[in-house]
């Protein structure tokens, strides 16, 4: 990171030392001060677009992690444009997991803003997108974020146990903190219902999570 530091220090306007180094800074949890040099890199890229023409990929996922850390920081408006400037550009690429990305990180800002009709959407598109890729623990994450979401607003316990079941198959035994995490909202479901009724949703998950995938705005804010 030192080493990145002095050769952006030296050279302000080399576009790969401001990525390292934004990389870097990322990995030791500087979020903030990594958004600052990604946003540099992507200043750069976009005064000199011919010479970046191959790098789609890095500048979309420089814009995602942009518009996360201005999330963090709650500069909604900021945060909402730069998911919807890298959905833009995503969806003429076909990177779909950058999209699958950027569209599960909108839905928890959108949630975070209140608009939970818009969130249901983008959780749901997320989880579409997911089932064109090969990558079950990005999938778990998405269905486990899901299933969070549907417990904060109320919907039947069914329809989140069947999101954490879901997760749980996919991201299999291998011990991880999402997996943990997936286990342990799993576990509270099962200790809110009961031992019995815990049962019968393991037997019949598949058609709730069918209904959760398919839950409507109408659905989500109905009244019992």
């Amino acid at each position: 990171m030192d080493d990145w530091q002095k050769a952006v220090d030296a050279s302000p306007e080399n576009a790969n030392a401001q990525l390292l180094l934004a990389d870097a800074l990322e990995q030791h949890g500087e979020t903030q001060a990594a958004a600052r040099h990604y946003r540099a890199y992507l200043q750069i890229v976009a005064a000199h677009k011919a010479e970046h023409a191959n790098e789609r990929a890095t500048v979309l996922s420089a814009l995602i992690k942009v518009a996360d850390a201005d999330a963090a920081a709650r500069h909604f408006s900021e945060a909402f444009a730069g998911y919807r400037a890298a959905l833009a550009d995503v969806e003429k690429s076909g990177a779909t997991s950058l999209e699958s990305l950027a569209v599960a990180h909108l839905a928890d800002l959108q949630e975070k803003q209140g608009n939970a009709r818009a969130a249901l959407d983008s959780y749901q598109r997320a989880l579409r997108l997911d089932e064109r890729l090969h990558d079950p623990q990005s999938a778990a994450v998405d269905w486990f974020n899901y299933g969070q979401f549907l417990r904060r607003q109320k919907q039947p316990e069914r329809l989140a146990f069947a999101c954490f079941l879901q997760a749980e198959k996919l991201t299999g035994e291998t011990p991880s903190a999402e997996g943990a995490a997936i286990r342990q909202a799993k576990g509270e479901v099962e200790a809110s219902v009961g031992s019995k009724v815990a049962a019968q949703l393991v037997r019949d998950f598949k058609r709730a999570r069918q209904e959760a995938l398919a839950l409507t705005p109408e659905k989500l804010f109905s009244k019992p």
